[in-house]
């Protein structure tokens, strides 16, 4: 079958009006013949697009051209078809350019390229900054994509989100299992009586252990001894993170 590659380079090596007669048969059972015709940034109407071939859009594209190619019925020569696939010839930072052949509904070989999101089919597919993970209502882990050389060298890194902890996820390629920061009273005020619990806080990427979470500066918290306002910056967990609520009143 007559291959017509969509390469920018290919533009340069064939001429316009290159071609060759290759009978294929098509899906309706009649042969046909694919002819190049060439390469242009904008068809004419005479022109029409070529929807049968899979990843027709352009996601990802910072430039595109398009392939034109003629497909003529060998036992009627009077239906002709004049087509055309607009291609990716750049990506964005997160995609990279892929090859694909395909075949049309009229039997003729296509090979483009596409833009391809970098780590695809993985949960940091297309990130290329920390985001969160799709499951990260249960497993509270972000994670951002690594590009490597090839798409199979592509790797997810994984780290946990703020208000959790566990192993920095810098080197990690599989999920991590965060814990969420430790329980601790706070009172909405320095009037009030009764505290509530809340959860200690942690910033992403600073929260590889315990000693990560902390009690925001300004929260009325306490301990057996009493309420006390933080000052001067965060509390950070230590041994008495995890305090005893003060007698009401105190």
């Amino acid at each position: 079958m007559r291959k017509l590659f969509l390469f920018a380079i290919t533009a340069i090596l064939i001429a316009p009006n290159a071609h060759a007669e290759v009978g294929v048969t098509g899906g309706d059972g009649w042969t046909y013949s694919c002819m190049l015709y060439g390469f242009s940034d904008s068809p004419s109407s005479l022109f029409h697009e070529d929807t049968s071939l899979d990843y027709t859009d352009t996601t990802g594209c910072t430039s595109t051209t398009f392939l034109l190619w003629t497909r003529r019925n060998l036992q009627n020569a009077s239906y002709v078809s004049n087509l055309y696939k607009e291609y990716c010839t750049a990506c964005s930072s997160n995609y990279r350019l892929v090859e694909i052949t395909g075949t049309t509904s009229g039997g003729c070989e296509v090979t483009w390229t596409y833009c391809q999101p970098i780590c695809a089919g993985k949960p940091c597919e297309g990130k290329t900054s920390w985001s969160s993970h799709p499951n990260i209502s249960t497993n509270h882990n972000q994670t951002r994509c690594v590009r490597g050389s090839t798409p199979s060298a592509d790797k997810c890194r994984f780290r946990c989100t703020s208000g959790y902890y566990g192993t920095n996820g810098l080197l990690n390629t599989t999920e991590v299992t965060c814990t969420r920061c430790p329980e601790y009273p706070r009172y909405a005020n320095s009037a009030a009586e009764n505290p509530r619990p809340a959860y200690g806080a942690s910033i992403a990427g600073s929260n590889s252990s315990i000693t990560g979470c902390y009690i925001p500066e300004g929260i009325y918290s306490g301990d057996e001894t009493g309420r006390f306002l933080v000052t001067g910056g965060n509390c950070s967990h230590d041994e008495s993170f995890i305090v005893t609520p003060p007698v009401v009143g105190n």
